[in-house]
């Protein structure tokens, strides 16, 4: 979403940490990510039930839903 040329998005630098080795193209999969600059104040906003896309670069290359926190140290 962008507002006048600027991005209204947030990005949150993750890793894929599990999953399938070679993800299929159009094919649903599950993975563990992990945050890269956790504890972050950011970090929070990644709650069950957000939906995100994931970019390389410029591109979306894929959009999920978070199922589940692993690392919450509340």
């Amino acid at each position: 979403m962008t507002d006048h040329n600027r991005s209204l998005e947030e990005y949150i630098g993750v890793a894929f940490h599990q999953g399938p080795p070679v993800p299929q193209v159009g094919m649903e999969m599950r993975t563990v990510l992990t945050l890269m600059y956790f504890p972050h104040p950011m970090c929070d906003k990644l709650a069950p039930g957000v939906t995100f896309t994931v970019r390389e670069g410029p591109q979306i290359v894929g959009y999920g839903t978070v199922r589940r926190r692993l690392d919450r140290w509340d």
